[in-house]
């Protein structure tokens, strides 16, 4: 596999990356605040809110018990996401410093284009003049293939001849 295919691939894999991350966040992330002092919220929200009896606590399926994240409960996904995204950015940027060019001055590249031009040019003549000798020699192939058919049908009749006589 080329360089640029396998850069495409990678770039392929970190939009999956960003992606799926977007798509963890906004199932599994336990709920936040953009305030900056949400323990002071919390603690007012706790007090506006009159107690529940503990058995309305029990009552619940425990399904949802468990899918809701507790606040000491540390979350590890968007580290691990992080790392996965640094990760592949890292081969990006390694397989993006290999590619043919990366070290040289806009006036060296251009340089080269014009060579690759030239030496572009220069084959597409040579291919031009290699169809042209091979339709050539096919029209040549054909006609000799055309003279030993008449050949051979005419001494087919020529040994027929006599032997009818």
């Amino acid at each position: 596999m080329d360089l640029i295919t396998q850069l495409q691939d990678k770039l392929d894999h970190l939009l999956y990356v960003f992606g799926t991350c977007i798509g963890v966040l906004q199932r599994d992330a336990p709920p936040s605040s953009f305030f900056n002092n949400t323990q002071n919220q919390q603690n007012q929200q706790i007090q506006q809110q009159p107690q529940q009896p503990q058995q309305q606590q029990q009552q619940q399926p425990p399904q949802q018990q468990q899918s809701q994240p507790t606040p000491t409960e540390e979350w590890d996904a968007p580290s691990k996401m992080a790392l996965q995204v640094i990760e592949t950015s890292k081969v990006i940027e390694s397989y993006i410093e290999k590619l043919p060019g990366f070290d040289k001055t806009e006036d060296q590249q251009y340089e080269d284009l014009k060579n690759l031009n030239t030496q572009s040019k220069q084959v597409s003549s040579e291919l031009l003049s290699s169809r042209r000798d091979a339709i050539e020699l096919l029209k040549m192939v054909k006609e000799s293939i055309l003279y030993i058919s008449e050949e051979s049908k005419n001494e087919e009749t020529d040994e027929q001849q006599p032997m009818e006589q």
